[in-house]
Formats: C-alpha cells, structure tokens, sequence
C-alpha cells in the first residue's frame, strides 16, 4: 500500500495555546475510529516523555512508569494498523497507564509531592485514555474519550493540542479520515510527530528509556 504523507516542510512553529476544544471536537467528529485513535495516540507519545521529568539518573521508578504509557501506546498503534486485538488486552493495557499512576501517588506520599507531580499524571492519562476510546460503546463516547487523551496530552506538553489539531486536519485534508487503518508512526500518512523538529528533552528521556532496556509489558506473536 502507498501512503500519502504529510509534507515535512509544512510550517509547524510549537504553539502552545490550546486549541479551541469544542471547534476540534467537531472536527474529530469526522474521523473513524482507527484514524481518531492515530490521532489520540500520537498525542500521547509526544507527551510520554514528561513523565521522566525532574527524574534522577539513578531513579528507576518513573522509567517504569513511563515505560508502561510506551507499552500501551505500541499497542493502540498495533490496533490502529488494523492488527488483531483481544477486548482483554485492550483493558489490560488502559489499567498500565492507570498503575502507573497509582506508583506516582504512591512514591509523592512516601517521599513528598514533585513539582513534576501533575505533568507526569497528564502525560500517564493521556496513554490510558487513547486506549480507552478503543472500546468505547459509541462515536460520541470515542470522540469524548479521545478528547480527554488530547487535553492531558496538551496539559503535560503545552503544544501537543495544536499538533494533534494538525494531526485532524491534515487526515480531513488527505481524505483518510474515514480509513479503516491507520498507520500512526511517522512514516505514515501524517508525519513526523514534531514537524519543527524533537524537543531536545524528548529526545533525551526516549533515548534514556531506550537505554533502560525494559522487558515488554505486553507480547505479539
């Protein structure tokens, strides 16, 4: 299959006023569900990083955390691509996020809050919601469930609403919105995640996680 990419030379300066929530909300209206999902997900890997922020070199716990949001974030871009996935994966992934979550509130009540407490939240919400919408029960619960991905997305990341806006518009003006598939990575249809280029702290924490070497949470045959 060909794919229409998104020209890289787009003017894409990082915006970080938020997007007028209810006018994009109309426009994710449009969208299937695996192209909503691509959408969601991209969000939420821009803003998975913020959970290593203010992380020690030696502090092993929030690469964990944040290694779980990547792992259910693969997986809903498994899905997206058309890939066969269990009801009973799909919840097991959106509860990794969710524990993860629990393992912050956890560590800020045995050591004290972070400053960092509330991007990290966001960033491990916006994973659990992208898989959530998966399983939503209809359209209108998808595209809600999807918005709360993109709003902790862009709270974590001020900036990622105004991608992930691109990320819509860009699908509309393709005329992929309606695909059954959807290949979120950047060499499909919508492009690099960050069109002006990575964020010098994104590129650090994915290259520290890369680092880690983490067992899969989560295994494909």
């Amino acid at each position: 299959m060909v794919h229409m990419v998104a020209s890289q030379t787009t003017p894409m300066p990082m915006n970080s006023t938020p997007p007028n929530w209810t006018a994009f909300s109309s426009q994710l209206a449009a969208l299937s569900r695996p192209v909503l999902a691509g959408v969601a997900v991209r969000a939420a890997r821009r803003a998975a990083p913020a959970i290593l922020t203010g992380a020690a070199p030696d502090d092993s716990e929030p690469l964990e955390w944040c290694h779980a949001a990547v792992s259910t974030i693969t997986l809903i871009e498994t899905w997206a691509r058309g890939n066969p996935v269990s009801d009973f994966v799909l919840m097991l992934a959106s509860e990794f996020p969710r524990l993860a979550a629990q393992a912050l509130a956890a560590a800020n009540r045995k050591h004290g809050p972070s400053p960092h407490t509330e991007r990290m939240e966001t960033a491990l919400a916006a994973a659990a919601f992208a898989a959530d919408l998966i399983r939503a029960s209809t359209p209108d619960r998808a595209r809600s469930v999807a918005l709360q991905a993109l709003t902790n997305a862009d709270a974590a990341v001020p900036g990622i609403g105004r991608l992930a806006e691109f990320d819509t518009q860009t699908a509309l003006a393709l005329g992929i919105h309606a695909s059954e598939v959807m290949d979120a990575s950047e060499t499909g249809p919508l492009g690099e995640l960050w069109p002006m280029g990575e964020p010098e702290e994104w590129t650090a924490a994915w290259a520290r996680l890369e680092q880690a070497n983490l067992p899969r949470l989560v295994v494909f045959r």
